[in-house]
């Protein structure tokens, strides 16, 4: 069972794929890729041990985005004029009936509660009967609203390109969040590109100056060496968005990532203004110390702001869950 707080899988920038869940301490139940997604392991229970648990079997990105789009939706976005938006179906949750795509485990999980059932009736011992035979009972005692399938939805699929742009300070004080940031990263380009057909993403490190990053690699690998200055890096922000990515073409979706180890002055708070303003919906993640009044001030303009969220996740390098997003986008439900 899982709330929409927690995520079962954990993020990895080896092999492409995603792993899960969390629970586990490092080198216990995983065999995972070595660098570069390679076939030489890093040993943690050899292959075959613990008899290939399959919570830790990678997992394709699809079923991640299906997982995440079940707990997490897309914040509303400020009009726009003349968008056209397509109708699209999704397999969303749960329904109980004969017909569908299967979900297996929670069938599985009715049928043998049922054959348990059957078991006692017939005067067997349900705790000695083999249990490939109670399962094959169970099925043969179900009703068609005993199977779970999943639930189509039909959802309204923006008609549109999008553009996430990530702006990351890299000062060098929130070195010690590179984890929260990537798993944020990860995270919001999923979404995002799971619901809109086209999507672009742009990267841009700051300190005192803004520099936009050619790969995302080189987005968390760079780290520069001056003071901080969050109004240079949402500048860029603006600069980019205006250059590359018209208004009426593109979804704009702009966030700005660190510690908010910065002094908010008017020029600052002009700047952040105008991104609001021009994007479908904004953000600022806050992971680290930072500055009281800087955080202050991001709580009030979210709060002023139908478009534009904030999330303090605070000092704790592994304290980032999907609870953070669904707060960042203003989920209600």
């Amino acid at each position: 069972y899982m709330t929409p707080q927690s995520n079962p899988f954990d993020h990895s920038d080896v092999g492409g794929t995603v792993r899960g869940p969390l629970d586990k301490a490092p080198g216990r139940g995983g065999w995972l890729p070595g660098p570069g997604g390679g076939g030489q392991g890093t040993k943690g229970s050899q292959p075959g041990d613990e008899r290939l648990d399959p919570s830790w079997v990678p997992l394709p990105e699809e079923l991640y985005a299906q997982f995440l789009n079940e707990r997490v939706k897309l914040p509303n976005l400020k009009p726009k004029t003349g968008m056209v938006k397509s109708q699209k179906t999704k397999l969303l949750g749960y329904q109980n009936q004969r017909h569908g795509q299967l979900v297996v485990d929670r069938t599985a999980m009715n049928a043998l509660r049922k054959g348990l059932g059957g078991q006692l009736s017939l005067g067997n011992d349900a705790v000695d009967s083999d249990v490939l035979d109670t399962l094959e009972l169970g099925f043969s005692l179900m009703r068609p609203q005993d199977f779970v399938v999943r639930k189509p939805k039909v959802i309204q699929k923006p008609d549109t390109n999008a553009v996430i742009v990530f702006a990351r300070d890299a000062s060098g004080s929130t070195a010690p969040y590179t984890d929260i940031y990537k798993r944020f990263v990860f995270d919001m380009k999923t979404l995002i590109s799971s619901n809109y057909k086209n999507v672009k993403f742009e990267y841009i490190i700051f300190d005192t100056d803004a520099h936009i990053m050619e790969t995302e690699n080189d987005f968390f690998r760079t780290e520069l060496g001056g003071g901080t200055s969050y109004k240079a890096g949402v500048e860029k922000v603006l600069e980019l968005m205006a250059e590359k990515y018209p208004e009426s073409k593109f979804d704009r979706f702009p966030f700005i990532i660190g510690d908010l180890g910065d002094f908010y002055d008017a020029s600052t708070a002009e700047v952040y203004e105008r991104m609001i303003a021009e994007s479908s919906y904004s953000g600022t993640v806050k992971a680290g110390y930072g500055v009281d009044e800087f955080t202050r001030s991001m709580e009030r303009m979210s709060d002023d702001n139908e478009f534009y969220g904030f999330i303090d996740i605070g000092d704790d390098p592994k304290g980032y869950t999907l609870q953070h997003l669904r707060v960042l986008l203003k989920n209600k439900d």
